[in-house]
């Protein structure tokens, strides 16, 4: 971070705004005191967040990943920030837990969950510790189109109250929340805008479009990171991953069965199985369609259209997302 300076009001919504590596996340983890400054000042409520205690506990700071050990549960996970939590600011568990949906996963390894799971467990934190400062990094990244609507509910709720800063890339995230942007780009903190301003601004500050979505691929339409390709630099691809349980499930193959820690990998392959080694590869099912998590930037609504039109032809398309992303 270099040029970062920029104050806010005690409460409402705030949204860094800016591109995947612009310093989003650096500026989060300053201001919950999670990172030491190595030069200028963080000032959370007139208080050093790095170094008084006091200003820590009236922070919650939700990760784009969940700070958990490796073997940890859930339950176990959510149980240490509540009891962590100034007593005059704790929360309710049961209502975090039975808002995000996380109540039958408590006894499970937070490793085993799902990226969408892990989102949710995380965001159950900003009910446990009622907080004056709320930092949420993407605070929308993996959920379903029902987290998504919940985290934004409970988000706008929060900031008539506390002060909520979060980063994001997505557009419309700022519109479902009316908040004031804080343009970041290449560690610099570019300008301000109030929620009126970025209005009149939004289009110049669009550099695409983020399509997720779910898509059972045909088996004979070949490698889906070949079939991208061709899309050259106006399609980057952010996520493209195989859903090993779903895939091993439609097989009728149960994890389970497999003791407490299966470790599955997938390869993609356009050669005969016969010159892979004995024992890596077995062949799947004739006609079996493989379920892929996407997550594509398109450069313009014109690839956006082609793209879904490809998908289509190419799989089943399921889960569909399209929002407006920060250049």
């Amino acid at each position: 971070m270099h040029g970062a300076t920029f104050e806010t009001d005690e409460k409402g919504a705030y949204v860094l705004l800016g591109p995947n590596g612009s310093g989003k996340t650096t500026i989060l983890r300053l201001a919950a005191g999670v990172l030491k400054p190595e030069k200028g000042i963080v000032l959370v409520g007139g208080r050093d967040p790095y170094r008084d205690h006091f200003a820590k506990g009236r922070i919650t700071y939700v990760s784009n990943t969940v700070l958990a050990d490796t073997f940890e549960t859930c339950g176990s996970y959510l149980s240490f920030y509540l009891q962590t939590t100034p007593r005059d600011m704790k929360g309710d568990l049961k209502e975090a837990v039975s808002y995000f949906g996380v109540e039958g996963m408590l006894g499970q390894p937070v490793f085993k969950l799902s990226a969408g799971q892990r989102k949710r467990l995380e965001l159950s934190k900003l009910l446990l510790r009622k907080a004056t400062y709320i930092f949420v990094d993407e605070p929308t990244a993996n959920l379903d189109s029902d987290g998504r609507r919940k985290a934004i509910e409970l988000i706008k709720r929060l900031s008539g109250s506390s002060l909520v800063l979060l980063a994001t890339h997505e557009l419309d995230t700022v519109d479902e929340l009316e908040a004031d942007v804080i343009v970041v780009k290449d560690g610099v903190v570019e300008n301000i805008y109030s929620y009126e301003q970025y209005v009149k601004l939004s289009d110049k500050l669009q550099g695409g479009y983020l399509l997720v979505a779910k898509v059972s691929w045909k088996p004979k339409a070949g490698n889906p990171r070949d079939f991208l390709k061709k899309y050259g630099s106006k399609v980057e691809i952010r996520r493209l991953e195989v859903d090993a349980t779903a895939l091993l499930r439609s097989m009728g193959i149960d994890l389970g069965d497999f003791g407490e820690n299966p470790s599955v990998s997938v390869v993609w392959m356009d050669v005969d199985s016969s010159e892979m080694p004995a024992g890596t590869v077995f062949k799947a099912p004739e006609g079996l369609m493989v379920p892929l998590n996407l997550e594509l930037v398109a450069v313009d609504r014109a690839t956006v259209s082609k793209l879904i039109e490809d998908l289509m032809d190419k799989g089943e398309v399921e889960d569909l997302r399209i929002t407006r992303v920060a250049g």
